[in-house]
C-alpha cells in the first residue's frame, strides 16, 4: 500500500512539472509573439548584480532595447547591437571591436532565437514551478542543477505582454567561490518606456563607422576599435 502511494505521489509530482512546463511555454509564446508583432517599443533594462545573499549594495547597470519595424537596437552589458534593413553591427566596449554585417549577413543577428533558447532551458530543467500571479504578472521558477545558473525566475506581464523581470541565481563551486561572473544573483528589470515609433537615428551606423573609398573605417570616437568585416 505504501509503495503504491509513493508511486502515485511521484506520478502526481511529474504531472505537476509537466503541466507547469506546458503553462510557461504557452505563456511565453504569447509574450514572444508580442515582441515580434508590436510595431515599435522602447524598453529600459536595469540590472542589479549581487555578490551574496547579504549584499545590500549591488552593482547597478542599465541598458536599452528599441524596435521600429525590422530595425533593432540593443545596448546591454557593454555590448551594442544595431540592425537596420540594409546592414548591422555589434560593438564590444571591453574588447574594443566592431563587427560589421552586410545585408547578406543580417540573418546572423536574428538567428539567435531567444524563444528557442528559452524553450531549450525549460526542456533541460529539473523542475519548472508556477509561483503564482499578481496584478497580471505570472511568475515561474526554472531549476537546473547541471548549469552554472541553477535557478531562473521569470516574471511575465500577461497584460502588457512583455517580460517584466528575470532573476538568475548562480551556482557556487566546491570551494564556495562563485563561478563565471563572480555574482550570486543578477536581477534584470524591464520597463516599457514607450510604444511610439522611435527616431531613426537609433539605427544609424554612421555614429560608429563610415565608408571611405569603398572601405569601412571607424569614426573618430571609435578610432581605437578594431573593425571585423568578412
Amino acid at each position: 500500500m505504501i509503495k503504491r502511494i509513493c508511486i502515485l505521489m511521484i506520478a502526481a509530482f511529474l504531472m505537476v512539472i509537466e503541466a507547469n512546463a506546458q503553462d510557461i511555454k504557452k505563456d511565453f509564446a504569447v509574450i514572444y509573439q508580442n515582441y515580434l508583432q508590436v510595431p515599435s517599443y522602447d524598453l529600459v533594462l536595469t540590472t542589479k548584480s549581487y555578490l551574496s545573499a547579504e549584499d545590500n549594495k549591488p552593482t547597478i547597470a542599465s541598458g536599452r532595447m528599441i524596435k521600429s519595424g525590422e530595425n533593432h537596437y540593443m545596448e546591454f552589458g557593454g555590448q551594442t547591437l544595431i540592425r537596420n534593413e540594409k546592414e548591422g553591427l555589434s560593438l564590444s566596449l571591453e574588447n574594443r571591436w566592431i563587427y560589421y554585417y552586410d545585408e547578406k549577413e543580417l540573418g546572423q543577428i536574428t538567428s539567435l532565437d531567444q524563444y528557442k533558447s528559452f524553450l531549450a532551458q525549460i526542456e533541460n530543467a529539473q523542475k519548472v514551478t508556477y509561483m503564482g500571479e499578481a496584478n497580471g504578472i505570472k511568475k515561474y521558477a526554472i531549476d537546473n542543477e547541471k548549469g552554472f545558473i541553477e535557478r531562473t525566475e521569470v516574471f511575465l506581464d500577461m497584460q502588457s505582454k512583455f517580460v517584466s523581470k528575470i532573476i538568475f541565481y548562480y551556482k557556487k563551486s566546491k570551494e564556495d567561490d562563485l563561478v563565471k561572473n563572480g555574482y550570486y544573483q543578477v536581477v534584470i528589470d524591464y520597463q516599457v518606456k514607450s510604444l511610439e515609433k522611435p527616431m531613426n537615428t537609433w539605427f544609424d551606423l554612421s555614429k560608429y563607422i563610415i565608408w571611405v573609398n569603398g572601405k569601412i573605417t571607424q569614426t573618430k570616437p571609435y578610432a581605437n576599435y578594431k573593425i571585423i568585416n568578412r
